[in-house]
């Protein structure tokens, strides 16, 4: 709709403007939705691979990219092992996202977790729950 139109444009503009810089507000907003519950030394992590992984229009690109993908016509056709995972409480995709997910691909395993962070973070105890969650589904497949 309009509203997220024009918060998509936001985001991407916030973007191009501080994508890498450790100290801006856009850095905070973004680490605060990927991984609220990250340290400083995780957010400074955080930061160095987005500097390391893409220049500011890149990134841009890529997001935009993000968000014009849609694959739910070809989760049906995905014939291998799938084991999706997601994070009850992510403010980033809702859980919902992850669900649907599942419930297209045919036998796909799906795992929550609770927690609320988008990347996982090995304070939390969502991240013991993914290590298992990965070691059981590869030890069938």
């Amino acid at each position: 709709d309009a509203v997220s139109e024009d918060l998509a444009r936001g985001m991407l503009e916030m973007t191009r403007r501080g994508w890498g810089q450790a100290g801006s507000a856009f850095m905070k907003s973004v680490a605060a939705i990927f991984m609220p519950d990250a340290t400083d030394l995780q957010l400074a992590d955080f930061v160095a691979i987005q500097l390391a992984s893409a220049d500011p229009d890149t990134a841009v690109r890529l997001r935009r990219a993000i968000g014009e993908m849609d694959v739910r016509e070809a989760l049906t056709g995905v014939r291998c092992p799938t084991l999706v995972i997601h994070a009850e409480h992510d403010s980033l995709h809702p859980a919902s996202e992850g669900l649907r997910i599942a419930a297209a691909v045919p036998g796909a395993e799906f795992v929550s977790l609770p927690d609320h962070n988008h990347v996982p973070l090995p304070q939390t105890p969502g991240f013991g729950m993914l290590a298992d969650a990965v070691d059981r589904f590869l030890g069938r497949s």
